[in-house]
């Protein structure tokens, strides 16, 4: 599937570096800059949707309780709610409750979007280079 796919390609850029700076091909090192430029740009992406996702759930955090009637226009609906608790695999829940769950557990999301800015910082800098050289 999809997957393979990716893990074949990641696994396809180390061994392009390695060939092109070995033999002195330049297509295969145009192929692995181009490849780590578009896999850099679709990193720093998914880390700015991470960001603003976290952002929109701290607000929910804070204002928007569901017991709270009528709810400010920019809170989640009970549907969002029921979302927003299936897609943080926290299972089915009423609104209140993927509410409760979000407060409870705030802390760690927030931890892990630290160590994926931390993970893709260090994998930026390479792909930087690279570029750059």
């Amino acid at each position: 599937g999809p997957r393979s796919v990716g893990l074949v390609v990641s696994l396809l850029l180390p061994v392009c570096a390695y060939v092109g700076a070995r033999t002195n091909k330049r297509n295969v090192l145009t192929f692995f800059c181009a490849f780590s430029a578009i896999r850099l740009l679709f990193l720093v992406l998914t880390l700015i949707e991470c960001n603003a996702t976290l952002s929109w759930l701290h607000h929910c955090v804070r204002q928007c309780d569901p017991r709270m009637q009528p709810a400010p226009k920019d809170c989640p609906t009970e549907t969002d709610w029921e979302w927003a608790c299936k897609n943080l695999d926290a299972g089915q829940r009423s609104p209140q409750q993927c509410y409760d769950y979000l407060g409870d557990n705030l802390d760690e999301l927030d931890q892990a979007v630290v160590v994926a800015l931390a993970v893709g910082g260090t994998l930026a800098v390479p792909l930087l280079l690279s570029l750059w050289w």
